[in-house]
């Protein structure tokens, strides 16, 4: 005797009113969040950009490339640039983005900072502005997270 092929289930219960269902007919799927141009530091003073800010200073793979920082006494406000001659030399993450490595720049940030250190993730503005006819892309250090350090054992 063949076998037929049985139709699913279907249930035959409807829960009550004080629940709310959620699947794939009533919530967006995501793959992901937006990419944010955004800066990292361990404490050791191992720094990442991320890959949209990598795009937005456009940086290229294959060396050569670099970033610098300023700082502004006047404003107390940290700014980030592309520069091949005097700036750190990035290399490429394998995850996207660039390092670069600077225990120096991190204690200079941290002395800006009153009750914490300057490691963590910080966003940088998008939208650069221009000093001296230069594009300084504005890093937001109130955005400051910091993360958890991990167990050296």
């Amino acid at each position: 005797m063949p076998r037929t092929k049985e139709a699913p289930a279907t249930r035959a219960y409807e829960l009550p009113p004080q629940f709310k269902s959620f699947n794939k007919q009533n919530c967006a799927l995501s793959h992901g969040r937006e990419a944010k141009a955004m800066l990292s530091v361990t404490s050791a003073g191992a720094w990442r950009l991320s890959k949209r800010l990598a795009e937005l200073l456009r940086l290229e793979d294959g060396g050569g490339c670099g970033v610098a920082f300023h700082y502004d006494g006047a404003q107390e406000e940290w700014y980030l640039e592309r520069d091949d001659q005097n700036g750190f030399t990035v290399r490429i993450h394998p995850n996207g983005g660039f390092l670069f490595g600077s225990r120096a720049l991190l204690a200079e940030m941290s002395r800006q900072f009153k009750d914490e250190q300057a490691w963590g993730q910080m966003l940088v503005a998008e939208e650069p502005v221009v000093v001296a006819n230069r594009r300084l892309y504005p890093v937001l250090t109130a955005s400051l997270v910091q993360r958890r350090r991990r167990n050296k054992s």
